[in-house]
């Protein structure tokens, strides 16, 4: 039989495990699926597509970034980019229809 100093360091592991594993989860996100209408065309069949492929690729830890040269003007709400202007790469989002950049400290 354990003791209860045994099973209070178990049960700490798990929390700080399943923290962890939290904390990783939350930061994967896809943007918001579009709308379905009746009838379906082939542009609601294409987004449809990419949806369903962002969800597998964040199960399988496949998510890639975008690299772009110049700022995405037309990225969806949710989306990640890396922007890459001469040696300097930087992480940028798009957020309530605002693009943000994540500058890297000493740049």
């Amino acid at each position: 039989m354990r003791s209860t100093s045994d099973k209070s360091f178990l049960i700490f592991v798990c929390i700080i495990g399943l923290l962890l594993i939290a904390d990783n989860s939350i930061g994967l996100r896809i943007s918001r699926p579009i709308t379905l209408k009746h009838p379906l065309d082939e542009r609601q069949v294409r987004e449809l597509n990419n949806v369903i492929e962002e969800i597998f690729n964040m199960q399988e830890g496949r998510f890639e970034f975008d690299v772009a040269e110049a700022v995405k003007t037309n990225a969806r709400n949710g989306e990640v980019w890396i922007l890459k202007t001469g040696n300097v790469s930087r992480i940028q989002f798009k957020a309530n229809d605002q693009i943000f950049t994540l500058i890297p400290n000493g740049v």
